[in-house]
């Protein structure tokens, strides 16, 4: 017998060792306005993870990095197929007493590729955390009791409620005619409060020999972070 033979159709095979993923999210920008002394703020962004090569990610990871003022949780991913989406919604808190300032939120996407390897995919986002002056005055109302001739004080307690320092502070008195003739004076004068910190200053009246009665002036403090009476 003469021998047959068949020509078998050809095949090409494709290795696929490693896949790629994209990570978006919904801003570009946040802005923190609300933080200061006693405040803190959080928000959320939402982080879309897309598997858009041929193979399965293994073992996909978000992690994030940024300053330690900003609390963000990781996120495990798992297993991510191909042409495969997930969703993560973060939240994320803003300290109390941040500085203001511009802080990168890094956010990493890593994934173990079918070879082995890892890959990742970052996205930064900026946060923007405003400054916050603010300050209270305590006590609100002081009453001084004086004789002819004599002098008597009384202290004020300024706070700093912010989230920066407040600068060039001073105190003035606004009631001409009881601040001249009795000769208001403070004990400290364009002086900075540092943040989530105190400054005592002391107020001293000099009676001129006025008549006994009631005498109101009005106390004002100026400062970087405004006037309060």
């Amino acid at each position: 017998h003469m021998g047959q033979s068949a020509k078998s159709q050809s095949y090409n095979f494709t290795v696929v060792g490693t896949t790629q993923e994209n990570l978006l999210n919904n801003a570009t920008l946040v802005n923190i306005t609300k933080v200061n002394r006693d405040n803190s703020q959080n928000f959320t962004l939402n982080y879309t993870a897309t598997n858009t090569g041929n193979v399965t990610a293994y073992n996909t990871q978000l992690t994030f990095d940024t300053n330690p003022n900003i609390k963000v949780s990781n996120h495990n991913l798992g297993n991510m197929s191909s042409g495969n989406s997930i969703n993560y919604v973060p939240q994320i808190l803003v300290d109390k007493l941040t500085p203001p300032g511009i802080y990168n939120l890094y956010a990493t996407l890593s994934w173990n590729n079918p070879s082995g390897t890892t890959s990742t995919k970052q996205n930064i986002i900026p946060v923007v955390v405003s400054k916050n002056e603010s300050f209270s005055i305590a006590p609100t109302f002081s009453s001084l009791t004086m004789n002819p001739s004599n002098s008597n004080s009384t202290k004020v307690i300024l706070t700093n409620l912010g989230n920066t320092q407040l600068t060039g502070t001073n105190l003035t008195c606004y009631t001409a005619s009881v601040c001249n003739n009795f000769n208001i004076a403070f004990n400290n004068s364009n002086f900075n409060i540092p943040t989530n910190s105190s400054s005592t200053i002391e107020i001293t009246a000099q009676n001129s020999n006025l008549e006994a009665q009631n005498y109101t002036a009005i106390i004002g403090v100026i400062t970087s972070g405004g006037t309060k009476n």
